[in-house]
């Protein structure tokens, strides 16, 4: 399969440095103009900063563009376009022989975009645009649904061209793109902008850090999240990167719908996704979904069952199976801290689905449980469901409690706290489920006055390893997913250092422990196997280090670093490693090494071991004249080939 190409398509005005377009060079191969909305502008000037083809578009009002200019003047304009950009973008209505004689086959890319047609009615379209020659085809289909997007990837597979590339446009169609690429289509069209587009196009940035690409998308099975909306999920980043970093064949991919039955109905109970060469094997269910989801499992887990809520669905050889990993917070609380639940007083602040098996999984630990809500017809509901106590929001006093989990939305962007901290004990624990890049106020301030504190992420992190391995039976590695994450720690609070200092004792890994029974003789030669070959960043989008080669010379292990543009400035050049470490005492096996480069004004000094089948590479950077502490960074490299 050839490896797929991103078209980045520029529709915003460009800084006076371009600024927008250096990172492009990196990953795409076309740079799409769209001429509709910024005039025709000059190749000189794009050249210099793009090395790649320049595409020259000019799309229609029926085409989804803002072109609304007379004929002659749209052939005029495309006839320009032809002596000045290597591409020119053409509709049905630019099949004039003016057009044809000026813009040879080679130059064009023949477009198509409109509202789902009928079966029947694709293939016609196709029929005439295909008669004129091109180098593309490209078939787009506005306001689509699930169905429309399963019937055209089903039109697609049908041509067997390598040719052509047709997708849904829209956040809802988002999977088409990627599922295109796995049946042939050569391009992936994508914003420069850093955020989806109000034509409905993700952005370059999120294809390469969520996706790989570019690069060969090929995979086996699907998973992926569904909710609304879902598309600025990190759930594709962290799960596609464990995949890549664990050889397993599988693509994340995030379905934004509105309306779960007509999603389950397209793409689970019809099975056509089958007959692409890829099904869906696994889902995380996102809101507003949560509850509508259970009604479409074949089997559910007891939690599942008594909450009337699912966050996880699993394919097995009896269909489909609801899980719900939601009490996760509460687990790791008693893992980290040693949270005592028996007997306790605990509050759970939201009845959705999350805060509805907070409460179960709290009352099934020991703890006496009450339920509060904002809304009365909510919290009803869940107080008749659970069979435990409401009382709403407007009258809760959480002095009573020593366990407080706030499962609402509130802090997530709107910088509220959903309780009185105040009002709590010094022994108290806070679980907020609300993820963020920035702890909530209800986290800072609960951290500020020393209690146990359990925040978003780290509920989401023990959500996302427990899911990974439902789904696929594989363990995702924890730094990769810390590290895709940015996780930021926190100082500790009090509370925790003082639970803490005693029980790091326990945690002591059983390799560190000396077995004086396994000392042997040191072996007079290291295998280095598990050591050389190509690694690359599992970050595409770093800008440290894209890749480091590691070579043999005798018994002395070379190292490479070089950075992602290929430039020669970026070849950090070959040094002998200073030292190379065994996996243990009584082991040959090569698996970590230190190495030294000496730059005109600054050393770097490097730092790795292998972990869980990744390369972990520090990197601290010093002054030469100094020796004082310039950067650190640390980044985590797959291998892509053995020596």
């Amino acid at each position: 399969m050839a490896e797929t190409c991103i078209v980045a398509s520029l529709a915003t005005p460009l800084s006076s440095e371009e600024r927008e377009l250096h990172p492009l060079r990196r990953y795409c191969e076309w740079l799409e103009v769209r001429a509709d909305i910024l005039g025709d502008l000059g190749t000189a000037r794009l050249r210099d900063v793009f090395p790649g083809k320049l595409l020259y578009s000019l799309p229609s009002i029926d085409a989804g563009g803002c072109f609304a200019g007379s004929d002659s003047d749209r052939r005029s304009r495309l006839c320009g376009a032809a002596r000045r950009y290597d591409l020119v973008t053409l509709e049905e209505r630019d099949f004039h022989p003016d057009v044809l004689s000026r813009i040879a086959p080679e130059q064009r890319v023949i477009s198509w975009s409109g509202d789902p047609p009928l079966a029947t009615d694709l293939t016609k379209y196709f029929e005439r645009l295909s008669a004129v020659p091109a180098m593309l085809y490209k078939l787009e289909i506005r306001n689509g649904r699930a169905s429309d997007g399963v019937a055209l990837m089903s039109f697609l597979k049908t041509l067997k061209r390598a040719d052509v590339v047709a997708f849904l446009a829209g956040e809802t169609g988002f999977w088409t793109r990627l599922v295109a690429s796995h049946l042939g289509a050569p391009v992936i069209f994508a914003s420069v902008e850093p955020a989806w587009t109000a034509g409905g196009a993700p952005s370059v940035e999120q294809l390469v850090a969520d996706y790989g690409l570019p690069g060969k998308t090929e995979f086996a099975d699907i998973f992926g999240i569904v909710g609304y909306p879902v598309s600025h999920s990190l759930s594709p980043r962290i799960h596609n990167a464990a995949y890549s970093a664990l050889g397993h064949r599988g693509l994340f991919v995030a379905f934004q719908e509105e309306s779960f039955s007509d999603f389950w109905d397209a793409l689970i109970g019809s099975d056509q996704l089958d007959s692409l060469g890829c099904s869906i094997k696994g889902l995380t269910v996102a809101s507003p979904h949560k509850e509508v989801a259970l009604t479409h499992a074949s089997t559910a887990s007891p939690m599942s069952k008594r909450v009337g809520a699912s966050n996880v669905f699993v394919r097995n050889g009896e269909g489909w199976r609801a899980e719900t990993t939601d009490p996760e917070g509460l687990v790791f609380a008693r893992e980290k801290f040693g949270l005592s639940v028996r007997g306790r007083a605990a509050a759970v602040v939201g009845c959705g689905g999350a805060g509805r098996a907070m409460a179960v999984a709290l009352e099934q630990a020991g703890a006496s449980v009450t339920l509060v809500n904002r809304g009365t017809t909510r919290g009803h509901m869940a107080s008749e469901m659970l069979g435990l106590p409401c009382v709403p929001l407007s009258s809760f006093n959480p002095s009573g409690f020593s366990i407080v989990v706030n499962a609402t939305p509130v802090g997530r962007n709107d910088g509220r706290i959903p309780f009185d901290i105040g009002a709590l004990g010094r022994d108290a624990a806070v679980i907020d489920l609300v993820y963020g890049r920035e702890p909530t106020p209800l986290v800072s301030r609960a951290r500020k006055a020393g209690l146990i504190v359990v925040d978003g992420s780290d509920v989401l992190e023990a959500q996302v390893l427990r899911q990974f391995h439902m789904m696929t039976g594989k363990r995702m590695p924890v730094q990769l997913l810390r590290e895709q994450l940015g996780r930021r720690r926190e100082p500790a609070s009090p509370a925790s250092r003082r639970r803490n200092v005693m029980d790091s004792f326990k945690y002591v890994k059983a390799e560190d422990s000396l077995d004086q029974s396994a000392i042997k003789p040191p072996a007079t030669e290291l295998d280095f196997s598990s050591l050389v070959g190509e690694w690359v960043n599992t970050n595409p989008v770093s800008e440290g280090v894209a890749r480091v080669v590691l070579t043999l010379n005798g018994h002395r292990l070379l190292v490479r670093m070089l950075g992602g543009t290929g430039s020669p400035e970026d070849d950090w050049g070959t040094v002998e490693a200073d030292s190379v470490f065994a996996s243990g005492i009584a082991s040959r096996q090569a698996s970590a090494f230190s190495a030294k480069y000496r730059f005109d004004s600054k050393e770097a000094h490097l730092l790795t071991n292998l972990s869980l089948g990744l390369l972990i590479v520090a990197i601290c950077k010093t002054a030469r004249d100094a020796g004082r502490p310039v950067s650190f960074s640390r980044e985590f490299y797959r291998r892509v080939a053995a020596a």
